[in-house]
């Protein structure tokens, strides 16, 4: 399959200034349905093979993730893109798939190292949607068993590139592959030149045979790892926003959102706050998640219960891990509590990479509880 593919691929890349700055993004909707992508000059670095119009994708409105508009990738579409070729940093590389049900034949997402019009090409990625099968599975690393195509479902697709160390991650559906961040970048596999570059050559979405599938919101970003800060945010109805700015809640730096109950409860009552929080992850299913808080409460008495939770996809509800007997706080005495969980099978990120937290704050005694919020954050 290998050598077939080296006579037959495409490649998704894209346009920009420089290697160092590069950033690429594409919905196709801006195109008109129908629009053959075959001009990288005026349709967002989009060609054929070797720079071959026939072997172009062609922009659809048969199939969305963002309306109204995918990529359609039909049997002998090689579609190409080099998406500002860098060649240092780290990169993360996103997608989304759909494989209609009664799909058939092979259909490949691969990332060259090195792509040149006529070449030389070198391969550093070679991912095979299996239709036939309903398996995605990984050319390049038979140990990996592959995971199930989701038919009718926007499946996304992550890779987490870094050219400095010649190191890639593959996440499949939210599936870590075998290798994980142990794959070589360069030299991972198969290349008709023998000599593997720690660069972004191109993306190509090759269909060597069967029926049409369609790609969308494809997306190369510098990659910086560290936390994901809550998007949004709802309060209980028996609590209220005393001082601060939600926005000052994702770093550590002793700016302050403060929440305020307008009741007391015990223990065992309702929460008096409670909060719940939204935010959006990267989509990697790699083994666990983590939500952070950072704060304390004001109590003028009594004892604090603070409970952290994380929103369960598959059974629609909030786990619980509660931390208790929490003193009455200032500044120089937060609270640092990070709850984590296992994420192997993508119970806490949704297909979309919608993650949601809840911090309850409960007091014993009489009067209102008040919660200071430094940080919170998932990762």
């Amino acid at each position: 399959m290998k050598k077939l593919i080296t006579v037959f691929c495409c490649a998704l890349a894209a346009m920009l200034t420089s290697s160092a700055n590069a950033q690429f993004f594409d919905n196709f909707d801006s195109y008109a349905n129908g629009q053959v992508l075959d001009n990288p000059g005026t349709e967002n670095g989009w060609q054929g093979w070797d720079n071959v119009p026939a072997a172009a994708g062609t922009a659809t409105n048969a199939q969305s993730q963002s309306a109204p508009n995918s990529i359609a990738i039909g049997v002998g579409t090689d579609a190409v893109n080099r998406m500002g070729s860098p060649a240092s940093g780290a990169w993360e590389f996103t997608a989304e798939v759909y494989v209609p049900t009664g799909s058939t034949g092979a259909q490949y997402l691969i990332l060259n190292n090195q792509y040149n019009d006529l070449g030389p090409y070198n391969w550093s990625v070679q991912t095979l949607f299996n239709a036939d099968a309903g398996l995605v599975t990984d050319d390049f690393d038979t140990t990996w068993a592959g995971t199930p195509i989701v038919f009718d479902t926007w499946m996304p697709v992550r890779l987490i590139i870094d050219l400095d160390n010649d190191t890639f991650e593959q996440y499949i559906n939210g599936v870590l592959t075998t290798g994980g961040s142990n794959y070589p970048w360069s030299t991972r596999a198969f290349d008709n030149t023998g000599n593997g570059t720690a660069t972004i050559g191109a993306l190509d979405l090759f269909n060597l045979s069967g029926t049409t599938i369609y790609w969308d919101n494809v997306s190369l970003q510098t990659y910086v790892a560290g936390p994901n800060c809550p998007t949004d945010f709802t309060l209980g109805p028996d609590c209220f926003q005393q001082s601060g700015n939600f926005s000052d809640s994702c770093d550590s730096d002793d700016v302050y959102w403060g929440i305020q109950s307008t009741t007391f409860a015990a223990r065992f009552a309702p929460a008096p706050i409670n909060i719940e929080l939204d935010g959006v992850v990267p989509i990697d299913g790699n083994g666990t998640l983590t939500f952070c808080f950072e704060g304390h409460p004001t109590l003028g008495g009594g004892t604090a219960f603070l409970t952290v939770a994380l929103f369960n996809y598959t059974t629609g509800l909030y786990e619980q891990t509660p931390f208790t007997n929490q003193p009455d706080g200032s500044p120089g005495n937060d609270i640092t509590y990070c709850k984590t969980v296992d994420n192997s099978n993508g119970d806490y990120v949704d297909g979309e990479g919608n993650v949601k937290a809840r911090i309850t704050c409960a007091k014993t005694g009489a009067g209102p509880v008040r919660l200071f919020i430094d940080s919170m954050y998932w990762e």
